[in-house]
């Protein structure tokens, strides 16, 4: 993965002739986003009240956020960081809901997922695989740069959930019906067993 990174910045920086070196800004991606969340990340003067992270969900809610990153930065000129710069995941959602709420947020779903993808027998089904995937992108994609599924990407997360959902039920119903129908041929083993047993002695 660091090979792939490397060589996207080194051909991106060199094919549109940047004054910056390459390996400058490989180190400004690298550093940038920590550096700038310890720095304004969880006291920028205030909060954008979701309009980024949860901006659509907003949307749906009858309210009137600002509709893309522009007029985000604009309504929130005050605040002393902005999205023009990588603060990580994390520092979206502390921006958006203060560091106290966001905190709650982070807890709460991990403790959902955890408690949603455990193992059944060493085995992963393929809707809590769906949820793995979907953290790791999360992580994999805002550990430098931004939280991926803000503004329009909303809905990316509400195909997600569905998908996870429809996967969940129709997982259900099938184990189910495989639990039922295995019992139902354990019952006809244990009493052919017996009958047997009872042919025997009566032999």
């Amino acid at each position: 993965m660091l090979f792939v990174f490397l060589t996207l910045t080194f051909s991106r920086f060199y094919a549109n002739n940047y004054s910056d070196s390459p390996m400058w800004s490989i180190l400004s991606y690298l550093g940038q986003a920590p550096l700038n969340f310890n720095q304004y990340g969880l006291d920028a003067g205030g909060t954008r009240h979701g309009d980024r992270t949860m901006n659509y969900f907003k949307v749906l809610l009858g309210l009137n956020p600002p509709q893309d990153y522009y007029a985000v930065r604009k309504k929130y000129a005050y605040l002393k960081m902005d999205d023009s710069c990588f603060y990580t995941f994390v520092g979206d959602f502390t921006l958006d809901f203060g560091p106290i709420v966001a905190l709650i947020i982070f807890v709460i779903f991990s403790l959902l997922v955890t408690r949603l993808i455990r193992t059944n027998q060493g085995k992963i089904s393929f809707h809590k695989l769906l949820l793995v995937y979907f953290c790791a992108c999360v992580c994999s994609q805002g550990s430098m740069y931004l939280f991926y599924y803000s503004f329009v990407q909303n809905f990316t997360m509400v195909v997600f959930l569905l998908m996870f959902i429809i996967l969940w039920v129709d997982y259900g119903i099938h184990y189910k019906s495989r639990r039922c129908i295995f019992k139902k041929e354990a019952v006809r083993k244990r009493k052919k067993v017996k009958f047997r047993i009872k042919l025997s002695r009566m032999a």
